[in-house]
């Protein structure tokens, strides 16, 4: 008998002495006894990592391509970061009451749009009056000039991200740092909020801030980073509602005080003219559609797969009734199965599948909010590679499904030529079923 194999009979002993008991050893068993077995096993576990590394590597390499063709575009201020420049620029004038006056911010994004055809057309600002404030300090900078510096921005907090996820993340971490990192950058809906100038990288900064302390139980902490996901508030009320639905009321606590706190400045930015403006100023926005840059479309979430369509069979407002109606059993199924899955510890795979379900119902879901799905991919990595014995079927759905949304140039296909991202709201609803099939395999909870 062979060294390896009789290492690998010893081992198996060890389990039937029951002398490795523990998550870790039982892991490490499995692990070890095909490798012990059959030398091949390392050779096919150094193929899976290279073809990874050379698949996100061959991403980044892209974007890299893509970026100088794409700049270009973004530096004469027709990248979604000119909404965000024009409402800091208001503000800074001390306007913030007119914050949702469509005529101030045109003649404002005039000022700095280059090209007569792109300054006549608007590319509103549609952000609560609190994120307007944030923007303030660079509009005292010139568009170019800002652009680039929350292009930097952006950038450091990525590597923030990155390290707090390394502290959360170890399995990934320990099989391969390489991995890790690219899976970090090399992720579409990032690479597209970056070159946008999009805030959604903010938003998954926030989300993985009520992540950390939801798995170490702060949950009022929680609640008050969810509340700052608020920036983009229609992806974070189907996960408020969600735990309203599953009675998690520290969290709740949380998250009202800080949306209080938000108002609060909030009022201090636009007023209370302001404030009662915003709302008729979305349903104006939203009755205009592609006339204010709304294109549901390329929406990969329940509106978009519903209504993102030239032919349509039915009015309008009874599509959106659809759309209501979906949205609705989404969030009461992704709430029954977190309260189905009560009494175990799997905080983390509930957190990502109320993640996915809040990206789907969000009414204005668009390619570069899905940024924060970066979330819950890695954390579907981590389960795999902690997890004891072989891959189950909803892991490898899940997979394939992570695998689909990381390929960019289906990305980039669906976004530009076919115009048609809304497609992949498809991907990620299979996706949210084998989270919810997970989570049911092993039974487990959100704490309360």
């Amino acid at each position: 008998m062979h060294a390896r194999e009789r290492h690998a009979c010893a081992l198996i002993s060890l389990v039937r002495e029951r002398r490795l008991t523990t998550r870790v050893e039982q892991r490490i068993l499995y692990c070890l006894i095909p490798i012990l077995f059959n030398s091949k096993a390392e050779n096919i576990l150094l193929r899976l990592k290279t073809v990874l590394v050379v698949f996100l590597a061959g991403m980044l390499v892209l974007y890299a391509w893509l970026t100088p063709r794409l700049s270009r575009t973004a530096l004469d201020g027709h990248a979604d970061f000119s909404t965000l420049y024009t409402a800091g620029k208001i503000v800074r004038q001390g306007l913030g009451q007119r914050l949702y006056d469509a005529t101030l911010q045109q003649s404002t994004q005039q000022e700095f749009v280059l090209g007569t055809a792109h300054a006549q057309r608007l590319l509103p600002y549609m952000h609560p009056p609190f994120e307007a404030a944030l923007f303030a300090p660079l509009a005292a900078l010139p568009f170019q000039s800002a652009y680039i510096l929350w292009l930097v921005i952006n950038f450091g907090l990525l590597a923030l991200i990155a390290m707090i996820l390394r502290t959360q993340l170890r399995a990934l971490w320990r099989w391969s740092p390489t991995i890790f990192l690219l899976a970090v950058f090399a992720f579409p809906p990032v690479a597209h909020a970056l070159i946008q100038g999009q805030d959604s990288i903010l938003l998954l900064f926030f989300f993985l801030l009520a992540c950390v302390c939801w798995q170490r139980s702060a949950l009022f902490s929680a609640g008050c980073f969810l509340a700052l996901c608020l920036i983009k508030f229609h992806v974070v009320a189907p996960f408020v509602l969600v735990l309203f639905l599953t009675r998690r009321w520290r969290t709740l606590a949380g998250f009202a005080t800080m949306a209080t706190m938000l108002l609060l400045i909030s009022l201090t930015v636009a007023g209370w003219q302001g404030l009662t403006t915003y709302p008729h100023f979305l349903w104006d926005l939203n009755r205009a559609r592609e006339a204010a840059a709304i294109y549901p479309r390329n929406m990969p979430n329940l509106r978009g797969l519903i209504e993102g369509w030239s032919v349509a069979c039915a009015s309008m407002h009874s599509l959106e009734v659809i759309v209501l109606l979906l949205s609705v059993a989404l969030v009461a199924w992704a709430a029954r199965t977190c309260r189905f899955s009560a009494g175990a510890n799997t905080s983390a795979s509930s957190f990502a599948l109320v993640l996915i379900v809040s990206f789907l119902v969000g009414y204005h879901s668009s390619g570069f909010d899905a940024a924060f799905l970066l979330l819950p991919a890695l954390l579907a990595a981590e389960r795999v590679l902690g997890s004891v014995g072989g891959i189950t079927t909803p892991e490898r759905i899940t997979l394939i499904c992570i695998g689909t949304l990381y390929f960019a140039p289906l990305y980039l296909w669906l976004l530009m030529p076919l115009a048609h991202l809304n497609l992949l709201a498809l991907v990620l609803l299979l996706w949210a079923w084998a989270t919810a099939a997970e989570v049911r395999q092993a039974p487990g909870a959100l704490v309360t």
